[in-house]
């Protein structure tokens, strides 16, 4: 077994070209294992931060995590870091562009994320790809609303639907020092010319309130962020695959909004 995900790193390693033909001899489990090491590599010179020390098949099931402390900040951030960084990779049973639609569907977020904390979000510039949102989200601990606002890109590139975000209004924001993030969605081909979604998922906060961040400075707060991340990627993939009626309709304007190139 070792000696076959050594291959399949080594393969995934070729480049491209390579990998378009070598799906086509493939088990799913083994197309499926390819796509989570080439996010998550065993081998330490490839993977030094230890993301993913010990493959695993990925699956609708699987959620992989990667946190870690904040290295360096950003110019808006006037105090050091409180919470992680923090990524999520989870696969979805959906295609990318229907996955993607329910993130790019900002209208119908409490519907999707409202059991992780968010209270609100709305288009309040621009339109996609580059839509200016606005969001109210929840902070537990600190029981607080805060609200803050984002510039996003929205590209696509070779299938894989792609969203970057960074606060917009840091300068005169009083709860929220820094926010900035991105996703991917990332085609994986099945053997039955079905096709799955992997998605990446990054997202970054440092609060600026002053009595929220003495309580939110704390090994269980990071640990709440952790899970609430997590949580709402779980809430992604099952909008996705349940596919609502307004996920539909946000599949339908993401790509025609976002044609991929």
């Amino acid at each position: 077994m070792k000696n076959s995900i050594f291959a399949l790193v080594l393969m995934a390693l070729i480049g491209a070209d390579a990998q378009a033909t070598m799906w086509a001899d493939m088990t799913d489990d083994q197309r499926l294992t390819l796509r989570g090491l080439m996010h998550c590599p065993a081998i330490p010179i490839i993977n030094p931060d230890g993301l993913c020390p010990n493959p695993v098949l990925l699956s609708d099931q699987v959620v992989k995590i990667r946190n870690r402390a904040r290295r360096t900040l950003h110019p808006n951030e006037k105090e050091p870091a409180i919470f992680d960084e923090v990524t999520v990779y989870i696969l979805v049973n959906a295609t990318p562009a229907r996955t993607a639609a329910v993130l790019s569907d900002y209208g119908h977020y409490t519907s999707y994320f409202g059991s992780v904390g968010i209270r609100g979000a709305s288009v309040v510039a621009g339109a996609m790809p580059s839509p200016r949102v606005q969001y109210d989200l929840e902070i537990p601990i600190i029981d607080q609303v805060v609200r803050y606002t984002l510039n996003n890109n929205w590209t696509c590139h070779g299938g894989t639907y792609k969203d970057l975000w960074e606060i917009a209004d840091a300068a005169t924001n009083q709860d929220i020092y820094h926010v900035e993030g991105e996703s991917e969605f990332e085609p994986v081909p099945m053997a039955n010319g079905s096709v799955r979604t992997l998605i990446r998922y990054y997202n970054y906060l440092n609060v600026r309130n002053p009595s929220g961040r003495e309580q939110l400075d704390s090994p269980t707060s990071r640990s709440t962020n952790v899970i609430i991340t997590k949580n709402m990627m779980r809430q992604l993939r099952n909008a996705a695959q349940d596919a609502p009626a307004s996920v539909v309709a946000a599949e339908a304007a993401l790509t025609s909004s976002v044609p991929c190139r």
